[in-house]
């Protein structure tokens, strides 16, 4: 009679663990097709991203202790969406597209974590991009720095170094260190006609800015350079609060974020959309590949890591064994995306992203 009841236990137990993994990976699924001002929070569950598959082999292994054919059919079809969505954080492009007589244009997208907050740090990140030869160097959480006692500045250092003569940076209003003001910025090769500001954050340092170039053949191309607002959940996990503050202020930050994504996503669209020639937009978007802001970007936009890039495309490492692929470079459909590879590094928190193209 106990063992009859243990293994009823047991069953119980099983059934009820095959539930909340399966309720997690249905809700994860639909996190796409739901826009975070109507329930912010789903959008972090697809943040296993690759691992998410693990969860689904879960789900067949439970399904069989429970000797339920009805149970192991959801669970293996669950497992096949679920490696659909995981790989998003996997490229397997193993040849070099594009036209090889074609001159290929060199893109370095990379969030340079204000060079550690110090500028000695600054010869490390050109060290890291000089290799590249880039026509475009495209940085977020950017800040110029005085550099030497005579007075050369990050973005003098920066032009001289990598033979890029135009550049703009966008700050936002509010200094942030020793009245240092942070932003985006990009440095060209080619001649910068006109900037547009896509959104502004002032009180958190985020903004998003539009940069009309003139190619050498007369053609117009739009760059875009974004920082989407950062969760800083280190920071409120570090705090000396009860533990039920900690999560309340978490939650909130996470919803207060997640909306404001939105928010910048339709300022973006609004106005890349008005364009009638090629865009390149270079994000640290702090969304993985399957949340609706990433999805909706997807949809309007080529990813250049899902047509050139190979291996794991993770930009954020918490772990060896895990990371999160949040920054990237989308163009529009009339640009030949050649090559995408990711750049480890030691000179910040984020990977950088190499991206050779061709324009139309």
């Amino acid at each position: 009679m106990a063992i009859k009841a243990l293994d009823i236990s047991k069953k119980v137990f099983l059934g009820l663990l095959w539930g909340i993994v399966f309720l997690y990976l249905i809700a994860a699924f639909s996190a796409p097709h739901v826009p975070p001002h109507l329930l912010p929070r789903l959008q972090i569950l697809p943040i296993l991203g690759i691992w998410a598959v693990l969860l689904a082999i879960c789900l067949i292994a439970l399904s069989r202790k429970l000797r339920s054919r009805l149970l192991l059919g959801v669970s293996i079809v669950l497992f096949i969406l679920t490696v659909s969505w995981g790989i998003k954080d996997v490229g397997m492009n193993l040849k070099p597209s594009g036209d090889t007589e074609k001159e290929t244009l060199s893109v370095v997208s990379f969030n340079a974590c204000n060079f550690n907050f110090h500028g000695k740090y600054i010869d490390s990140v050109l060290a890291i991009i000089k290799p590249t030869q880039p026509d475009l160097v495209c940085l977020q959480e950017y800040r110029d720095y005085t550099i030497t006692p005579g007075g050369e500045r990050a973005s003098q250092r920066f032009k001289r170094i990598l033979d890029l003569p135009y550049h703009y940076h966008l700050t936002t209003p509010r200094p942030v260190a020793n009245n240092y003001k942070q932003g985006v910025v990009l440095f060209s090769r080619f001649r910068i006609l006109g900037i547009d500001t896509l959104f502004m954050l002032p009180k958190i340092a985020n903004n998003g800015m539009l940069a009309h170039l003139e190619c050498p053949n007369g053609d117009s191309l739009a760059v875009a350079v974004c920082h989407f607002t950062s969760f800083r959940l280190g920071g409120e996990i570090a705090r000396k609060n009860e533990c039920s503050v900690k999560l309340t202020r978490i939650r909130r930050s996470l919803q207060h974020n997640l909306i404001q994504h939105e928010a910048c996503l339709k300022q973006v669209r609004n106005k890349l959309s008005q364009l009638n020639y090629p865009v390149l937009l270079a994000v640290d978007l702090n969304n993985v590949p399957h949340t609706y802001i990433s999805s909706q970007l997807h949809s309007w936009y080529q990813d250049s890591f899902q047509e050139a890039g190979n291996g794991i495309g993770w930009t954020y490492r918490f772990h060896p064994l895990f990371g999160l692929r949040i920054d990237y470079l989308f163009t529009t459909d009339d640009v030949r995306i050649v090559s995408h590879r990711v750049i480890k590094n030691q000179a910040s928190d984020h990977e950088a992203i190499h991206v050779k193209l061709q324009l139309p």
